[in-house]
C-alpha cells in the first residue's frame, strides 16, 4: 500500500500548537466540568448523548477494486454501534441551535490496524454539515476553545477569520439553526476530514435510505431523544456510507477544510450499509444510549488503509486520546 502521507502538508510548528493546544483543552474541560458537572470530566465536545443504538454494518456488493477496501471488503454482516450527539460541551435543551453528531464504531472488521489503534475497530464520525467555514484545524481547534462562551467566541472569530470567513460563518450558523428540529434521522452526515482509502484519500458521509417520514421534532429538553426512540420503535433504520474519491488538490484538498469537495468531479459512491433493527422497548434504547457514554469514539480507531488526514485530523489524534484517557473511555464495548 502507498504512503498517503504524500497528500499531506504539514506546517512549521504544528506539533508546537498541538501541546500547547492539549493544555488548554485540559483546562477548558476543568472549567467546563466545574461548571456543568460537579466537577466530572466528560468529553470535551459533544457532551450530550441524544441518541444510541445497537445495529449490524454490511459491505455492498460488486464493488470495484478501489472500493473493495477496509469496510468496503466487509462481506458479512458485522456488528456496530451508533451515537448521535450534539456538538456542545454540556449538555443543553434539544431546541438550542447546535450541530448534530453521528459517530459509527464498526466492530470485528478485518484488516492491520493503525498503529496504536485497537484490534479490529473503524469510527467514522460525521457531522450534519458538508464542510467548515474555517480553512484550517488549528483555527478550528483555537475557535472550539471558546464554544461555552458566545461573546469570547466571536472576540476570537474577529481575531482569527477574515471578514468574508466571518460572514460565512455566521451564515453557516444561520443554516444550522434551521436543522435544529429535523428529526436525527432525516439528515445526511459528513466526515469533518478525510480519511484514506486504501491509497488515496477520500471523504465520507452517512445518507439515510427511506427516513421514516414526519413532522419536525417538538421543541423540549430531550425532544430528539424520544423522537428517535419512536422511530426506531416503529421499524429499521438505515444509513448508507458513501465515500468521494480523491482527484486532485485543487478539487479535492485534503488539507483545506472550507473547499466542498466537487460532487460532479468526485461523485458519492456508496460502499456498505449501517442497519439499525427496531427496539422492543424504551428500556432497550435507554440501556444503549447508557453504554454509549462509556464509548470512545475517534477517528483514530481505525485501520491502517483508513489513516486519517490533515492538520484537523492530526490534531484530534491526541485531543481525542487525552480526553478519553482521563474519562476512562474505552474504544470497544
Amino acid at each position: 500500500m502507498a504512503d498517503v502521507s504524500r497528500f499531506e502538508r504539514v506546517g512549521p510548528g504544528e506539533d508546537d500548537f498541538v501541546s500547547t493546544y492539549l493544555d488548554a483543552l485540559e483546562d477548558y474541560q476543568k472549567e467546563v466540568a466545574a461548571h456543568h458537572t460537579d466537577g466530572r470530566l466528560c468529553r470535551g465536545f459533544h457532551k450530550k448523548t441524544l441518541a444510541a443504538a445497537y445495529g449490524t454494518f454490511h459491505a455492498a456488493q460488486d464493488l470495484p477494486s478501489e472500493l473493495r477496501v477496509g469496510v468496503g471488503a466487509v462481506s458479512e454482516s458485522v456488528p456496530a454501534v451508533v451515537r448521535f450527539s450534539s456538538g456542545q460541551s454540556f449538555a443543553q435543551p434539544d431546541f438550542i441551535p447546535d450541530i448534530r453528531g453521528l459517530a459509527v464504531k464498526i466492530l470485528d472488521v478485518k484488516g492491520q490496524p493503525l498503529d496504536g489503534a485497537p484490534d479490529g475497530v473503524q469510527d467514522l464520525l460525521a457531522v450534519n454539515a458538508n464542510n467548515h467555514s474555517i480553512r484550517d484545524g488549528e483555527t478550528f481547534a483555537r475557535l472550539s476553545l471558546t464554544a461555552t462562551s458566545p461573546i469570547k467566541a466571536a472576540a476570537t472569530a474577529s481575531s482569527l477569520l477574515s471578514l468574508s470567513e466571518q460572514m460565512r460563518l455566521a451564515w453557516e450558523f444561520s443554516r444550522l439553526a434551521g436543522r435544529t428540529l429535523l428529526p436525527l434521522s432525516r439528515p445526511s452526515y459528513f466526515g469533518a476530514g478525510p480519511i484514506a482509502f486504501g491509497d488515496i484519500p477520500a471523504k465520507f458521509r452517512w445518507v439515510p435510505e427511506n427516513p421514516p417520514p414526519g413532522r419536525l421534532v417538538w421543541p423540549g429538553h430531550d425532544s430528539q431523544r424520544r423522537r428517535f426512540c419512536q422511530d426506531l420503535m416503529k421499524g429499521p433504520l438505515t444509513f448508507d456510507l458513501a465515500v468521494q474519491l480523491y482527484v486532485d488538490e485543487a478539487v479535492t484538498p485534503v488539507e483545506d477544510l472550507s473547499v466542498k469537495w466537487d460532487e460532479q468531479l468526485a461523485p458519492p459512491r456508496t460502499v456498505g450499509t449501517l442497519h439499525l433493527p427496531p427496539v422492543q422497548t424504551h428500556s432497550e434504547f435507554e440501556s444503549a444510549c447508557e453504554q454509549a457514554e462509556d464509548l470512545a469514539f475517534s477517528p483514530w480507531n481505525c485501520l491502517a488503509v483508513h489513516k486519517p488526514l490533515g492538520n484537523l485530523q492530526r490534531i484530534r489524534r491526541l485531543a481525542y486520546a487525552q480526553s478519553a484517557a482521563r474519562r476512562g473511555a474505552r474504544p470497544r464495548p
